[in-house]
């Protein structure tokens, strides 16, 4: 499935999607960002790769992750992040 990350500006096709704490936001408040993992990249790549998408809460991306995953059981071949 490929996916247009938040901004518009990168569309890949990812093999592993995961959710994880924004680092050195310098914010009290967290943020969470979704990542994504592309079968032509490497995986100690993706971890300094910036976030496809950020949310305000942990709760968010992970419904956001969830939508994803609808999208691919319905068998859609692109997804946009919101």
């Amino acid at each position: 499935m490929y996916i247009m990350s938040q901004d518009g500006k990168s569309l890949g096709e990812y093999q592993l999607i995961t959710v994880r704490k924004l680092a050195g936001t310098g914010r009290k408040d967290h943020r969470y960002g979704i990542y994504g993992y592309c079968h032509t990249g490497n995986l100690d790549k993706m971890l300094t790769d910036p976030a496809i998408g950020e949310y305000d809460s942990e709760e968010r991306a992970h419904g956001e992750l969830e939508a994803i995953f609808a999208a691919m059981e319905r068998g859609d071949r692109t997804y946009r992040l919101r």
